[in-house]
């Protein structure tokens, strides 16, 4: 299949995700990729692949509230955005086409100009 399930679970526990990544793969074939700080649980064990995050016990604040591993999974899903972006050669004018509005519409030409200069983050 051309779609993946990216999900993401803290402690891997939750019995709503858990359910819908099996049915994800069930009923489309799906695959799964799991993002948590958690490698060793029920959510992991249901993904095809599993990236695991490693974060200090503190890292969440009063160790209850997902502040610092949601900080995690957003920096390592902008990267898989990136690097995906890269390898399946998606170009920044498609980018801007499919943000035709807000702050990155309303400027789409500038940015399109200083991205095609910089050959440090052409896609």
């Amino acid at each position: 299949p051309d779609d993946v399930v990216i999900a993401i679970s803290n402690g891997g526990q939750s019995a709503v995700l858990n359910e819908f990544c099996k049915r994800s793969k069930a009923l489309a074939g799906c695959p799964v990729i799991a993002v948590t700080s958690a490698p060793k649980s029920p959510f992991a064990a249901l993904a095809d692949h599993v990236i695991s995050v490693c974060l200090p016990d503190d890292a969440d604040f009063g160790g209850v509230i997902a502040t610092g591993s949601t900080l995690a999974a957003a920096a390592i899903t902008d990267a898989l955005a990136a690097v995906s972006h890269g390898i399946r050669g998606y170009s920044w004018e498609k980018v801007f086409y499919s943000h035709p509005s807000g702050a990155v519409g309303s400027n789409a030409e500038e940015m399109l100009q200083r991205l095609q200069g910089d050959s440090s983050i052409r896609g």
